[in-house]
């Protein structure tokens, strides 16, 4: 029974195209979501993660940069950002991102 929910809130997952399906699809999944994330991209999300000046960069015509992700339109979720969302109600609710960047050996060489 647990991995059938399991199943079904990962293949909602993976069709979602906006964030109120992807938190149907977690709350789904019951207590097997405790201590996991997800970042999923979603089409018909209006927020960019990425600050300003980053996405210029990345935009650049000359810029050497490459997303991980296709798109920067991003939805993040675990049990505790959405127990924060939920106490925020209609205010943002902030957190921190790791910026890190990877480099292609062959490229840095």
């Amino acid at each position: 029974m647990d991995n059938e929910r399991i199943k079904q809130g990962l293949y909602s997952l993976s069709i979602a195209t906006n964030a109120s399906e992807v938190v149907e699809a977690w709350v789904m999944m019951g207590e097997s979501t405790e201590d996991k994330s997800s970042i999923i991209s979603l089409d018909n999300y209006h927020k960019s993660v990425y600050p300003t000046e980053l996405n210029k960069l990345i935009n650049n015509i000359d810029s050497h940069f490459i997303p991980y992700f296709e798109t920067d339109k991003l939805y993040f979720i675990d049990d505790e950002l959405l127990i924060e969302t939920v106490k925020n109600g209609e205010k943002d609710t902030t957190f921190g991102l790791d910026y890190s960047i990877m480099l292609d050996t062959n490229y840095a060489s």
